[in-house]
């Protein structure tokens, strides 16, 4: 009998894990998505899971419209899930590429000493020249965080902000903690099963046990959950499940970082604010209570970033007074933050923003946990923000514009993660009103006096609080259209029957029923104006969905007035997802689109936010803000040799790169309508039969 020495990835042990824990054959779309990854790629993990069973002399089954199962022994099925689960005698378990620097990450967030070269590559299963490899990618990156990875006499520390790294560890967490989140894994640390952590990615199951051994206490879950479930009872407040868990993952890792003698920074001020709002009480009570069950100081600092956790659900926005009756200080700052947010992006959109009273409680209720937030230093996370520039180029814009005003007048920088945020309520701000507050004149006229047309224009000034009015005298007809027309009316609402004349009449009762409310809105909310209709287009406009037909009106060219022939490369040979980017990048470089700024942007918004740009299978479209470097539209081409993973758990691994350039906001929109059109009509397949440069221009001009 041979035997086969095969390690697996992180991500095949997953798919050992179920299929050993399984009774029945698994489909491989199940597999896929249960472990979050691309079926392409569980076939292709399948190759070696097939191998490393055999040593345990097992055989992998898989049969056509049934499913793929394990078939062997009992005892023979345990030693393979005990090998996996627990501590192997060899190593059983590789990191792949994608996901070390994040493991290294972790084991060194998780350890209060410095962590060896050695111990890692030897955890990790790979050599001792790969880790510094690893440490060198990793060290560029968390430079861009503001933290420092020094490597030492061959052993690994991070130092920086104590807030940025509390952030990394709780992210790290929720990457590895499954498809129930933070909630799921300490809610499943809690029940006693950290021992084992055999339903966790194993490698990242070791950084938890160390995390949790940091804490110094086996049942530290448990006891945390029951302090937060006391505060709940004791301030009448009830938090979600999901708030529950972030805040308990919180808690631990805090807890362990203050053992190790790390505290979190926190101004004067910023404690001072902080002590101003309502979660401060319940957060300096859960402070007091960590303090007696773990025997440990909590400073002030740390009470003010439970409250911060705390305030994510909203919990202060139902006190919004003082015992005095005042407002809360924070929310009057967070009043005029809005009304400058809603006034600029009104102005750059050349709409009234500025008396939405939705809108602005909407932002005031939004800015109230993220404002903090970011003053404190703590990570903004929006995974649409690349959704939101490329749907709503006009709306991001503004917002992006408002944001960075209303940031100046507080003395802070609005990131750009939360002006994606922000766009979001404008747009439905937009929306509301272009459906149903859309500003429009109408002339009011009553036979019956002055006084009664008052009281109806009084009447329908409370149900169209957008409505311009004027009154007039029904008496004369020739004088109701003579000031419907110098007051460039929309509609005439009478109340007796008049002749036809230039626009709308609707008759109504001087009392004005509801039947005759419904009249006048089917007027005047029938047909939007020409900018509201672009407006509704912006808010409104799905990529995936508007075929170029649609987009005539869109700003730029379409995608087969940009493709050039310098700028395609057929058949490329790239090792990873970051060379398949500079690739592309280098040709819009040497093309005149951008500067070599523009395409490090690129590399460096792919590290930071991850696979967001590969928006279908196989295919990624890298690309950075204006204000990096992008002279002029256009964009590159790069059919790869062999395809690479960029970390996408539906969409890997990429074949085919296009790269854009875009000197604005808005005049690429009409080309990437055009293309996620095409996509969603075969161009990627097309692309992939492409030898020469002729046939991928062939195929992207081709009439859909």
């Amino acid at each position: 009998m041979v035997s086969y020495v095969v390690a697996l990835t992180s991500r095949a042990v997953r798919v050992v894990r179920l299929l050993l824990e399984s009774d029945s054959p698994i489909s491989v779309q199940q597999i896929s998505r249960r472990v979050g990854a691309c079926e392409r790629a569980i076939r292709y993990d399948l190759q070696g899971i097939e191998l490393w069973l055999r040593e345990y002399r097992l055989r992998l089954c898989r049969k056509p419209r049934v499913g793929v199962w394990v078939e062997g022994r009992g005892e023979d099925r345990a030693a393979a899930l005990a090998v996996i689960a627990g501590e192997p005698t060899r190593p059983a378990v590789v990191a792949t590429k994608e996901d070390r620097p994040w493991l290294i990450l972790g084991w060194v967030l998780s350890s209060a000493e410095p962590v060896r070269v050695r111990f890692l590559a030897r955890i990790l299963g790979v050599c001792e020249r790969t880790i510094y490899y690893d440490l060198a990618r990793l060290k560029e990156w968390l430079r861009g965080q503001g933290l420092e990875l020094v490597c030492n006499r061959g052993r690994v520390s991070l130092s920086g902000n104590e807030i940025r790294c509390r952030s990394l560890m709780l992210e790290f967490l929720e990457r590895y903690a499954g498809s129930d989140g933070l909630a799921g894994l300490v809610a499943w640390v809690r029940d006693g099963q950290a021992s084992g952590l055999s339903q966790v990615d194993p490698l990242a199951g070791r950084c938890l046990r160390q995390l949790l051994e940091q804490v110094g206490d086996p049942n530290a879950a448990s006891k945390v959950y029951a302090i937060l479930a006391q505060a709940q009872q004791l301030f009448g407040v009830w938090l979600g499940a999901n708030q529950v868990g972030a805040l308990v993952a919180h808690i631990l890792v805090a807890v362990a970082r203050l053992r190790q003698g790390r505290y979190a920074p926190a101004t004067r001020q910023q404690v001072r604010r902080l002590r101003q709002r309502p979660e401060w009480a319940m957060a300096s009570w859960i402070a007091q209570s960590v303090e007696g069950a773990f025997g440990i100081s909590v400073p002030a600092a740390e009470v003010g970033y439970v409250a911060l956790y705390l305030a994510t659900g909203g919990l202060g926005m139902s006190s919004s007074v003082e015992p005095d009756g005042k407002p809360l200080p924070c929310l009057e700052e967070l009043g005029l933050c809005a009304r400058t947010i809603a006034e600029k992006a009104g102005e750059a959109l050349g709409v009234d923003l500025l008396h939405d009273a939705e809108l602005r409680a909407g932002l005031v209720a939004h800015l109230y946990s993220s404002l903090e937030k970011i003053r404190a230093g703590l990570p903004i996370r929006n995974p649409l923000l690349d959704e939101i520039r490329a749907r709503y180029p006009l709306i991001h814009g503004a917002a992006r514009n408002a944001a960075r005003e209303a940031g100046t007048e507080l003395g802070v920088e609005i990131p750009e993660e939360e002006a994606g945020w922000i766009a979001l309520h404008i747009g439905a701000a937009l929306e509301r009103m272009a459906q149903r507050r859309r500003s429009w004149r109408g002339l009011v006229a009553c036979a019956s006096g002055v006084g009664i047309a008052r009281m109806l224009r009084a009447r329908l000034a409370s149900e169209f609080p957008y409505a311009r009015l004027r009154v007039a005298s029904a008496a004369e007809p020739g004088l109701v259209w003579r000031e419907a027309s110098a007051f460039k009316a929309d509609v005439v609402i009478s109340t007796i029957k008049l002749a036809p004349g230039p626009v709308p009449v609707v008759v109504v009762s001087p009392f004005l029923p509801p039947r005759d409310i419904r009249k006048i809105a089917d007027v005047v909310y029938g047909k939007p104006r020409a900018n509201e209709v672009e407006l509704l287009r912006a808010c409104k406009s799905t990529l995936a969905d508007v075929p170029p037909s649609d987009s005539a009106g869109s700003p730029g060219m379409r995608l087969g007035e940009l493709v050039r022939e310098d700028l395609i490369a057929v058949g490329v040979p790239v090792a990873d997802a970051e060379e398949a980017i500079m690739v592309a990048g280098r040709m819009l470089v040497d093309g005149g689109l951008v500067s070599p700024d523009y395409v490090q942007a690129m590399v460096n918004l792919y590290r930071r936010l991850g696979p967001y740009i590969v928006v279908a299978p196989g295919v990624a479209l890298p690309h950075a803000s204006p204000e990096d470097g992008a002279f002029s539209l256009g964009l590159s081409v790069v059919l790869l040799k062999e395809a690479v993973a960029f970390g996408s758990p539906h969409n890997d691994p990429v074949d085919v790169v296009i790269s854009f350039a875009c000197p604005d906001y808005c005049s690429h929109v009409r080309a990437l309508m055009d293309l996620f059109h095409r996509l969603q009509h075969g161009l990627a397949a097309r692309l992939r039969c492409c030898r020469v440069i002729g046939e991928v221009i062939e195929a992207i001009r081709e009439p859909v």
